[in-house]
């Protein structure tokens, strides 16, 4: 499948970039994880797999959050209502009025607040690899440790995200594109500076339609602990826990997940 063409919704005036890919009955809506660039992802061949393998069953749609990717880059550090607007303005613009909606780890925290506010437009949630919460002081080491090796051959992505692909030099190569092409290491911290002040503990009890977790056992970036506390908490959740040590969805075994989310 070729790559989409990237259009632009627009909240107040923030541009957020966005594609849409298949045909499907259903309009699944993903978020992607603390960074993104929606163009630089189709060069990898098994994020291009993946989002492929998505559009065989659904209209998918993805899009950059404010601030990274080819979505306005000067736009501050967003607050949780900018998160929601984003979302909105991205639903409006492709026309769709109810959608499943799905996040992979700081995506999901966006999502469960979404399906919480705005239970007419979604039908269904999925979180991958997600959290309502994390241990702020572990992060704060690790996220600097990140953004002072960023974009360079000793960045951390590739061990905390793909750990499969430790080793592969045309991976870190892409690896490398992509995070100069998502944001910068400044980019990176204001999104931690973000997540550390995000719980939505308290909304997921108000989530009303069927909810599917995913989290691999060997997550090395989000604890599948964190991922059980989201299906504890969301009423009538089933929790899937897979094999493997990949964070993102796309890398390590895609066939069970995709198999999962289509049914």
């Amino acid at each position: 499948m070729a790559a989409p063409e990237t259009r632009y919704a627009r909240n107040g005036d923030v541009h957020i970039a966005y594609q849409v890919l298949g045909e499907g009955d259903v309009t699944f809506v993903g978020l992607p994880g603390i960074v993104s660039n929606v163009e630089v992802f189709w060069e990898d061949p098994e994020s291009r797999a993946w989002m492929t393998g998505l559009s065989s069953f659904s209209r998918f749609v993805t899009y950059d959050k404010r601030g990274q990717g080819l979505s306005d880059r000067d736009s501050g550090v967003p607050t949780l209502d900018d998160r929601l607007g984003d979302l909105t303005a991205v639903l409006d613009a492709v026309g769709a009025d109810r959608v499943a909606l799905g996040g992979v780890s700081e995506g999901g925290t966006t999502v469960a607040m979404y399906a919480a506010t705005y239970p007419e437009r979604v039908s269904r949630l999925l979180l991958f690899g997600s959290f309502a919460h994390l241990d702020t002081a572990r992060g704060d080491s690790f996220m600097e440790s990140w953004a002072k090796h960023w974009g360079t051959r000793e960045t951390l992505s590739v061990a905390a995200i793909a750990p499969g692909k430790v080793g592969d030099a045309d991976f870190l190569r892409w690896m490398n594109h992509f995070e100069h092409q998502s944001t910068t290491p400044g980019g990176l911290l204001a999104s931690w500076r973000w997540i550390r002040e995000t719980d939505v503990r308290p909304v997921l009890g108000s989530i009303q339609c069927p909810t599917l977790v995913m989290h691999r056992r060997g997550d090395r970036l989000v604890w599948v602990g964190y991922g059980r506390e989201l299906a504890e908490q969301i009423p009538d959740a089933r929790f899937v826990e897979l094999e493997g040590d990949a964070h993102a969805p796309q890398w390590g075994d895609q066939e069970p997940v995709l198999s999962t989310i289509e049914e």
